[in-house]
């Protein structure tokens, strides 16, 4: 499956935008986003649909707590996962 790493930081709506076209031109893509808890609502609200149908895989990584800084909408269609540590 095809996939896109981009980070929320760094990256504008428009390059979320791109990642949309080329999930729908490639009929899914996975995208994976660093610092998703740096995620501002206006693209919170453009990946949502995208997950909802399905059309997007979302990873996000974050040292923050996703309760916090990730929209309630977007957590539900998620599974979360804490790593920790191998001592």
């Amino acid at each position: 499956m095809n996939y896109r790493f981009l980070n929320a930081v760094i990256h504008k709506k428009q390059d979320f935008d791109i990642v949309i076209e080329e999930a729908k031109m490639y009929d899914g893509i996975i995208l994976i986003v660093d610092e998703i808890h740096r995620l501002n609502k206006d693209k919170q609200d453009i990946l949502l649909p995208q997950l909802e149908s399905g059309l997007i895989i979302l990873i996000g990584m974050t040292t923050s707590n996703p309760y916090h800084a990730i929209n309630p909408a977007i957590r539900s269609r998620c599974q979360l996962f804490e790593l920790k540590d191998l001592k």
